[in-house]
């Protein structure tokens, strides 16, 4: 005998498996309470070198600036703030990051960063060598 859901219930919605992983790392470094936790991967630029591959900030915020106007648990909150830790590396990246220009209230600038946030953000632009310093 076969089972199978009734025609009006979706099949659930999986996370990709990016998602999922970013979501596994919060989780690992949540547990055991690190300030963050970087993954590094296998650069497909520089041979031989690790570069930033994804990562988990967990630590203090200093500006507790969100993109939602809905409330937040606190698992959100820190799941929300890496993804703007991302946002704002990139946006410097990019050279997007113009105080002069207008931005949603919402969106960190530099100045809203504590040291540890900073760290970590930075170590976005880091490669080394396994058994070598930063390059």
């Amino acid at each position: 005998m076969a089972l199978s859901a009734p025609l009006n219930q979706e099949e659930p919605t999986l996370p990709s498996p990016g998602k999922r992983f970013s979501n596994q790392l919060a989780a690992a470094v949540r547990s055991i309470n690190w300030t963050y936790a970087i993954f590094w991967s296998v650069s497909t630029s520089r041979p031989g070198a690790l570069t930033w591959k994804d990562g988990f900030y967990n630590g203090e915020i200093k500006t507790r600036k969100i993109t939602k106007l809905t409330d937040l648990t606190a698992d959100q909150l820190v799941l929300e703030r890496s993804e703007q830790l991302r946002e704002l590396y990139e946006s410097l990246l990019s050279g997007e990051c113009d105080h002069r220009a207008k931005r949603p209230a919402a969106s960190l600038s530099p100045e809203d960063l504590g040291d540890a946030e900073w760290y970590y953000t930075v170590c976005m632009t880091y490669a080394f060598r396994p058994g070598q310093g930063f390059v």
